[in-house]
């Protein structure tokens, strides 16, 4: 019950000085970058291959589907047996994967299990990354940690918004952002 105590702006130092939170921090904007092109490339793919394109909705419910289904067993395999950096290693993989396959959709379901494909990724590196800021993070400034990382999670998606405009922009037929995925 006691309030919340401010914390000085001079703390915020510790934050910065922390070398393995920084190097996280690089490794969450990649992360956040790449995942905000699902949004983007599977619309846009779909609008290409689909006789319509507005069937693209269901492979949003399939995601959902899967999630709800899968996190928690996912979410507790993680934390009892992976290392966080193999975690996220490995979602950086299948998002990348799921990215990357989206390229080579030529209907419906090969497009949804690009998008599966994708969602395993996403299943696998959310959790960890929460996991990795409260192990990183010092007891007094973890609330201060988290925000941090949420304002970084929220530069990276915006950088990838932007960097994944510019990709797409050669086209979804052409193989450059599919590769760069």
């Amino acid at each position: 019950d006691a309030p919340c105590q401010t914390v000085p702006l001079k703390s915020y130092q510790e934050i910065f000085r922390n070398k393995a939170f920084l190097g996280f921090s690089a490794i969450s904007i990649f992360i956040w970058a790449l995942y905000t092109q699902l949004s983007l490339s599977v619309p846009l793919r779909a609008e290409d291959i689909l006789p319509d394109p507005s069937v693209v909705s269901l492979i949003w419910t399939i995601n959902s589907i899967i999630v709800i289904l899968l996190q928690t067993p996912i979410s507790r395999w993680l934390i009892e047996k992976i290392h966080p950096m193999y975690s996220l290693a490995l979602g950086i993989l299948f998002v990348g994967g799921g990215l990357t396959s989206i390229y080579w959709s030529t209907n419906f379901y090969s497009l949804a299990f690009s998008g599966v494909i994708f969602i395993i990724g996403e299943m696998l590196i959310v959790p960890t990354m929460d996991s990795a800021v409260s192990r990183i993070g010092t007891t007094r400034m973890i609330g201060a940690f988290f925000g941090i990382a949420n304002f970084i999670s929220g530069l990276g998606e915006g950088i990838g918004k932007y960097a994944g405009g510019q990709l797409l922009s050669f086209g979804t037929m052409t193989s450059i952002p599919w590769f760069t995925y």
